[in-house]
């Protein structure tokens, strides 16, 4: 019997804490390397070979910006954005400014990495095993191991639950973007709540729209463990609608 059959077997009954901030319910076992890079978090970023320009961000994001202001009023890529955006862009670059005079790399004396080598290579030989879905716990700061088969075979078991869960024949990702485009436009053409750059702030790009995300987070403070869903909106098409 393997970690995760012991996981899902437990009797019932109030769960214990879990002192280990790794819960391996894989077949895999982690090295000493691998568990020492696993519990820095799933939000510890690596340090960048090199310090990135942050000016070099903005003008992408301008450019960004620029495209995609133009695409919704019908004018050719390259023309201007008005003075109103152009005020508020310009605010973004003295900040930038600002930071990368923090940042410059003169100032600092010597560049150190925030892992060392055999760390490193413990972390690109998890990423590039894809036979582990790696997840953190739904509560707490528990990162959960657990195999991909076993991950979907348990998610795919929670969607036959017919009551919860109605399954549709087509994509109804763009028709559902076109209507929040609608919103907004309402909102900005008719009602007045929204300035011209909120509309264009929080409009869908139907060209980069996707269907939401659906995953799982296993609620280890639970016996037994259940999972829980979560629906990814990134880059879906109520994401900007939302953040009104």
């Amino acid at each position: 019997m393997n970690n995760w059959e012991l996981a899902v077997q437990q009797p019932p009954g109030k769960a214990h804490k879990a002192l280990d901030p790794i819960l391996n319910l894989s077949s895999r076992h982690l090295t000493t390397l691998e568990r020492e890079v696993l519990t820095l978090g799933l939000k510890f970023a690596p340090m960048p070979k090199k310090i990135p320009d942050p000016l070099e961000f903005y003008e992408r994001y301008h450019e960004q910006c620029q495209w995609q202001y133009n695409k919704l009023i019908a004018r050719p890529s390259n023309h201007p954005l008005p003075e109103l955006i152009e005020e508020h862009l310009g605010q973004i670059v003295s900040r930038l400014e600002e930071i990368k005079e923090l940042r410059d790399p003169s100032k600092i004396k010597q560049y150190y990495h925030n892992l060392s080598q055999d760390h490193q290579k413990a972390l690109i030989a998890l990423r590039k095993d894809r036979s582990l879905t790696i997840k953190p716990a739904d509560k707490g700061t528990c990162i959960v191991i657990q195999d991909t088969t076993e991950y979907l075979r348990e998610g795919l078991r929670e969607l036959e639950d017919k009551e919860t869960y109605v399954e549709i024949q087509e994509d109804q990702t763009q028709e559902t973007a076109r209507e929040a485009n609608t919103l907004i436009t309402d909102c900005q053409m008719k009602r007045r709540l929204l300035s011209v750059f909120e509309k264009v702030k929080y409009t869908t790009d139907l060209s980069e729209v996707r269907p939401q995300r659906l995953y799982w987070l296993r609620k280890v403070h639970k016996t037994p463990h259940q999972l829980r869903p979560i629906v990814s909106c990134c880059s879906g098409p109520t994401q900007k609608l939302s953040q009104l």
